[in-house]
């Protein structure tokens, strides 16, 4: 098998699975090391790796046992920092539709609902910036004038804490 085929047989390797075992020779402790004994600088190096030492306890020395090193690709957790305008609303009539109390879920409001056209119902995300990791849920949607916009607009149990809050320019990080 040629250099450049076995080059290409590890990149698939790494891009399909989720664990790649490279035997090494001692020494290749390290993401460029590994990334020169596979002939691969970038994606390599980019890669978390795990040194098995596990022959060491077994009283075998370095100098004969090969390392084994593993290497796992990190699958991103899905998520996404989408810029939003950020409204609040509360449970009054002049906010919302005949059912105030209700969602266009069907849920009843509570703290941590969120309204907005462009996110799919059922939606998570947090607002970091303001509340950490406190996580919302879009239950509701906004008026039409808002389709097409990236406006979120969360919910308040009284209409004074709404207006406290304002409209705001924030970043919302989507967990689901």
């Amino acid at each position: 098998m040629g250099k450049r085929t076995a080059l290409w047989i590890a990149i698939a390797a790494i891009v399909l699975s989720a664990t790649l075992r490279v035997t090494a020779t001692v020494g290749e402790h390290s993401s460029d090391s590994l990334g020169r004994f596979l002939g691969i600088k970038t994606l390599a190096s980019e890669l978390p790796v795990v040194i098995d030492t596990s022959h060491r306890e077994a009283g075998i020395s370095d100098a004969i046992a090969p390392t084994t090193i593993l290497f796992a690709p990190t699958i991103a957790a899905q998520t996404e920092q989408i810029s939003v305008w950020a409204t609040a609303y509360s449970s009054e009539l002049a906010q919302t539709d005949e059912t105030p109390f209700i969602t266009a879920s069907g849920a009843t409001v509570h703290d941590g609902v969120a309204a907005a056209n462009f996110l799919p119902l059922g939606t998570t995300f947090t607002i970091p910036q303001l509340y950490g990791d406190k996580t919302f849920t879009v239950e509701d949607r906004m008026n039409k004038k808002y389709d097409g916009m990236n406006t979120i607009d969360v919910w308040f149990p009284n209409t004074q804490k709404a207006i406290n809050f304002g409209r705001r320019a924030v970043a919302i990080v989507v967990t689901k």
